[in-house]
C-alpha cells in the first residue's frame, strides 16, 4: 500500500486473526517505535483507543491477554539484517514472522531494486528453512496513488523481484473518497494458495485499529 493507507493496521489486523488460532506470532518492527506499536497492538486486541488504555491498563491487559497476547513477541530493530531475524526466530519459534518493513531491513545491496529482491528472497527461505508463515509488509509505488485495486505492478522499486518470491500477494488502496471514509480496498494480485484473483472493500477504525467487511 502506499503511505498512510493502513499497511501496519492491516497487518496488526493479521496478527490479531494468527493468535486467535493459538499461533506464536513474532512481530519485527523496523519503522515505527516500539512502544507506538505495542499500543496499537493491544488497542487492536482489547478493542480500547490508547486514551482507554492510558486510563484503564489493566483492563486492556486483561481483555488483551483474553485474546493471546502472551503469544505475541514483538522485537524493534533499526534497521536490522536478515541474521538479527533468524536469531530471533530460533530463540522464540514462533508459528509466524511479521517483517515490517521489508524494505528497511539491511541487505548490502547497490540498488533499491536488488535490495528488495534480495530481502524478498531472504524471507522467502527463512519460511522455508524454520516452517514458518512469513509476513513481508512494503510500500507500493506512485502508480498507486489515489487507486482502489492495486496489481503487481505496483510495488515500489520491485515489479518483478517481489512478486516472483511469494505466494500470496495482497494489496491495499483508496482512492481520495474512500480515503476520507476509512474504506479500503483489498486486491490479491498474486494468489498461488487458492487461484482467487478477486478484491474486496473493507472499513478500518483506526482508533482502535481494526478492520471490517463491507
Amino acid at each position: 500500500a502506499r503511505p498512510e493507507i493502513g499497511k501496519t493496521l492491516f497487518v496488526i489486523n493479521l496478527t490479531a486473526g494468527f493468535l486467535a488460532q493459538n499461533l506464536k506470532v513474532l512481530y519485527i518492527g523496523n519503522e515505527d517505535p516500539a512502544t507506538d506499536l505495542l499500543i496499537r497492538i493491544v488497542a487492536r486486541l482489547s478493542k480500547m483507543s490508547k486514551q482507554q488504555i492510558l486510563e484503564e491498563p489493566k483492563k486492556a491487559e486483561e481483555r488483551a491477554k483474553a485474546k493471546g497476547y502472551d503469544n505475541l513477541i514483538i522485537a524493534s530493530l533499526s534497521p536490522g539484517n536478515f541474521f538479527d531475524i533468524r536469531k530471533l526466530v530460533e530463540t522464540h519459534k514462533p508459528n509466524v514472522v511479521i517483517l515490517d518493513q521489508l524494505r528497511n531491513i539491511d541487505v548490502k545491496s547497490d540498488s533499491r531494486v536488488q535490495g528488495l529482491e534480495k530481502a524478498a528472497t531472504e524471507a522467502r527461505n527463512l519460511g522455508k528453512k524454520y516452517g514458518v508463515v512469513v509476513v513481508s509488509v512494503t510500500q507500493a509505488g506512485e502508480s498507486a496513488e489515489g487507486k482502489a485495486v492495486l496489481g503487481r505492478d505496483d510495488i515500489d522499486f520491485s515489479k518483478t523481484g517481489i512478486p516472483a518470491q511469494v505466494d500470496l500477494m495482497i494489496g491495499i488502496g483508496a482512492d481520495i473518497s474512500m480515503e476520507k471514509h476509512g474504506i479500503r480496498t483489498v486486491s490479491l494480485p498474486k494468489n498461488k494458495l487458492s487461484g482467487n484473483h478477486d478484491y474486496f472493500s473493507i472499513s478500518i477504525n483506526p482508533s482502535i485499529g481494526t478492520v471490517e467487511a463491507i
